[in-house]
């Protein structure tokens, strides 16, 4: 995220457990399959790699209870848990007994499968996902114009990105997407507390020790941002035993979108995380400048990490354009100031992704 909304992103999570001294952890990933009124929790089918246990370690229907102060990452950004929960979207939960401290979400438009390719088959590529110690099947409709790329992200022959036993992320095909947020997707959004929960862009990639420097908007300026800890576990594409690190591989780039969170897990027990979703060819993120209907140009103030760029691109007349969740014609919803993702279509892309190790118990 950039431009005003990182601004106010410098605030922290802090877990509602206090004075616990015995708090156990959770750290849940699977996709959201109910989302109450009350927005208190919601449920994923999915994997509690910290109390696997609890379910036999299967795969099964996980209820997440929300932490009084918790935060909500929607594809990099910080925003209300409104806008963060919905059904269908894949989610992780990093948290202790009080409920999930950090909730992380991909939204539609990074939907995507990570597999273990079993075959070909009549059409359908079959994969094994993993989740933890369990595992399902799942079969994808490979569609004849589907692009593959391997783990650099370029071209790759057939053989090579489906080869059995090779882990892919496979992603839909889509159109091209504007995700607009208005001002009350972030209002009150940070929860009372001090830790930490900034937004910003990879200045420096970070270290074994997952320490990154950051390069966060404050208004018309650019602070870098070193978070004070000695180390942090990385959230990468929402995928992956992040408490004990068998997680992909991460690809960090420069310039790249981030959110750091810290969190107070108990008293004294600071743990800190480094959030970062897989790179989407030709995604502009940033605050709307101006959109001109006429021609149908939107230009975006994206942050870079020593300075901003404007950055100027044609809507498509069938671009499917939200603001704050619902769908509205482009003129209502990219109004300057608003902050906006703009999604490149895409057809259905299978690449090659680089595995964790596998998780121990």
């Amino acid at each position: 995220m950039t431009g005003t909304v990182r601004a106010m992103a410098a605030a922290a999570a802090v877990l509602a457990a206090a004075g616990a001294t015995r708090a156990t952890s959770i750290f849940v990933e699977g996709v959201i399959t109910q989302v109450p009124a009350d927005l208190k929790g919601y449920t994923v089918k999915g994997y509690d790699h910290y109390n696997h246990k609890r379910y036999e370690d299967k795969i099964t229907d996980i209820p997440v209870k929300i932490a009084a102060n918790g935060t909500f990452v929607l594809d990099d950004r910080l925003v209300r848990r409104e806008m963060a929960l919905a059904v269908g979207r894949s989610a992780y939960s990093i948290g202790s007994s009080a409920g999930g401290s950090i909730n992380v979400v991909l939204s539609a438009p990074a939907g995507r499968t990570v597999g273990q390719v079993a075959g070909v088959e009549g059409g359908k590529l079959k994969l094994k996902v993993v989740q933890g110690m369990d595992s399902y099947e799942k079969d994808v409709p490979l569609d004849a114009a589907a692009v593959l790329l391997d783990e650099a992200g370029k071209p790759a022959a057939r053989d090579a990105v489906l080869a059995p036993g090779k882990l892919v992320r496979a992603a839909p095909a889509r159109g091209q997407t504007a995700m607009a947020f208005s001002q009350k997707a972030f209002a009150d959004m940070i929860p009372k507390g001090v830790p930490t929960a900034v937004c910003g862009v990879l200045k420096k990639a970070p270290g074994a020790n997952g320490i990154p420097t950051l390069a966060v908007a404050r208004g018309d300026a650019i602070e870098e941002f070193t978070p004070e800890a000695k180390k942090a576990l990385i959230v990468y594409d929402v995928w992956g035993d992040t408490c004990h690190g068998a997680i992909l591989k991460p690809q960090l780039s420069v310039g790249q979108p981030a959110v750091f969170i810290a969190y107070e897990k108990r008293p004294g027990k600071v743990d800190s995380y480094l959030i970062v979703q897989a790179p989407d060819a030709g995604r502009v993120e940033g605050t709307v400048k101006g959109y001109d209907p006429a021609k149908r140009e939107l230009t975006v103030r994206t942050l870079l990490p020593d300075g901003f760029k404007d950055v100027t691109a044609a809507l498509a007349p069938d671009a499917a354009v939200t603001l704050d969740g619902a769908a509205v014609k482009p003129a209502d919803a990219l109004k300057a100031g608003v902050q906006v993702s703009l999604y490149a279509p895409r057809p259905q892309t299978i690449q090659a992704v680089q595995g964790p190790e596998p998780a121990k118990h």
